[in-house]
């Protein structure tokens, strides 16, 4: 846990975060192809075919986070298992002793595939399902028989693999009603926890919450959410299922995609002392929210060391307060944040 490595690094990381200095890039996302096997309705990366860099670029840029103290990689897309050599990057990764986590829709998932995911040891799986109800997923992945298919690839998993399974639900005004039946579906299926996501709003097909609906999601539908995942033990806490907000206001900021309600007005992001994202051409953001907005660097051109040193990087850090105006749309690091201040104050 980000958490646990800084209480072992405490007098280093919080001099870093003092004088806006780098500290170590710990957790790095790498989005490793734009190509997408399906059609999500919220998403862009099926609308065009882009082509993938070599596995040996990748390669090369794991060996320098090695160096750099990189504790975990955390593999997405598009859809990962499309890259034709993630097999052969991932035994790279594994061979460096760095922690290997993967977000994937599942359809892909055949027998060979579980059985090569499980052979690697990937810590950590994140499947992508929008809804617990076939036609509501189908409709959002933008593909007849994708429920099915990602099904049939969660039972693949657990058959070769022994790692914690998470199903990631993209919470959108499609499928909020669905909701309250989807711990069941996670549990049935063997996850050890669910992780609800908000919307950020990228294309005309999706757009914002009305308040009207997000009143309905925790009146009617949040509650039962709640006390079922925590029956599961999918959750810790009630904000993994409130991820609108509670009162009014809140939500009324969420309906304008406000969801980190004003959190970095008065926080610092500490993704930006140990988080990195690469995508799939090689460019380096701070994180996937803000991806290519703006670029920091391209490893095509200067080493990670030298984008992490960098004078675009610094100005970032230097920043502090929602240094970006995605920002406030951002709900994926607070968690983190909290325990790393929770830690330096001690």
């Amino acid at each position: 846990m980000l958490k646990n490595k800084i209480a072992k690094d405490k007098f280093y990381f919080e001099k870093a975060f003092q004088e806006n200095l780098p500290y170590k890039p710990l957790f790095v996302k790498l989005k490793l192809t734009w190509n997408c096997n399906l059609r999500c309705q919220m998403c862009n990366h099926w609308r065009e075919r882009v082509s993938d860099m070599p596995v040996e670029f990748f390669q090369n840029i794991v060996s320098e986070l090695a160096e750099l103290g990189c504790k975990r990689i955390h593999l997405s897309g598009g859809e990962p298992l499309l890259y034709p050599q993630i097999f052969e990057l991932i035994e790279h990764i594994r061979k460096k002793n760095i922690k290997l986590t993967m977000t994937t829709n599942g359809t892909l998932i055949n027998e060979k595939i579980a059985q090569k995911i499980g052979d690697l040891q990937v810590s950590n799986i994140n499947i992508s399902l929008d809804s617990p109800l076939a036609n509501i997923h189908n409709e959002v992945r933008g593909l007849k028989n994708a429920f099915r298919r990602t099904l049939r690839g969660i039972e693949l998993l657990k058959k070769y693999h022994q790692a914690k399974l998470q199903i990631n639900m993209v919470v959108n005004p499609l499928n909020y009603t669905s909701v309250s039946e989807i711990p069941d579906l996670a549990y049935n299926m063997g996850a050890h926890n669910i992780c609800l996501i908000p919307v950020k709003i990228r294309t005309q097909e999706i757009q914002h919450f009305h308040l009207e609906e997000l009143i309905e999601y925790n009146e009617k539908i949040a509650p039962f959410a709640y006390a079922k995942s925590l029956m599961y033990n999918l959750v810790k806490s009630q904000k993994q299922i409130y991820i609108f907000g509670e009162t009014f206001s809140e939500l009324q900021e969420s309906c304008k995609g406000n969801y980190a309600q004003g959190y970095y007005d008065t926080h610092p992001c500490m993704a930006l002392w140990t988080h990195a994202l690469i995508d799939h051409e090689g460019r380096v953001s701070a994180c996937c929210y803000t991806v290519n907005n703006p670029t920091i660097g391209d490893l095509k051109i200067h080493s990670f060391y030298e984008i992490w040193m960098s004078e675009n990087y610094q100005k970032l850090r230097n920043q502090f307060k929602a240094p970006l105006e995605d920002c406030k749309g951002c709900t994926m690091f607070i968690h983190k944040n909290e325990k790393v201040l929770e830690t330096l104050r001690k």
